[in-house]
């Protein structure tokens, strides 16, 4: 998945697109969603694309993305799931051993120092029950 510029008539666009071959052996490109005439940066594209493509088949990150790539991926999956155009998550169902326990991890023998990064990856985790 990649962001590219489609120039218009009036100003270029942006869309965000899913390439794959067909049974004929040839590249083709679906237009996932065109976001118009947003500013994202041409450094950000890649991660961005890369991001969203990671979340629509549902995989969580654990460490925080950049802020402004956060924004933007937050924003593109926004406009997916206004469209209806985002598909059911592709990931496994999370194992509920118990309440204190999600895939054999045990939240109540926890020790770390930054209960900020540990309190993310429980959200993760929680949302995905």
């Amino acid at each position: 998945m990649y962001i590219r510029e489609k120039k218009t008539r009036t100003t270029p666009a942006l869309q965000l697109v899913s390439g794959a071959r067909g049974q004929d052996g040839k590249v083709r490109q679906k237009i996932i969603l065109s976001l118009g005439n947003v500013p994202i940066p041409d450094e950000l594209r890649k991660t961005i694309a890369h991001e969203v493509e990671n979340r629509m088949n549902g995989y969580q990150r654990l460490m925080a993305l950049d802020l402004e790539v956060a924004k933007w991926v937050d924003h593109i999956l926004e406009k997916l799931e206004d469209e209806g155009s985002l598909p059911p998550v592709r990931h496994h169902e999370l194992k509920r051993v118990s309440k204190t326990s999600i895939d054999g991890v045990m939240f109540d023998k926890i020790e770390h120092l930054s209960l900020k990064s540990v309190s993310l990856a429980l959200k993760v985790l929680s949302r995905c029950r």
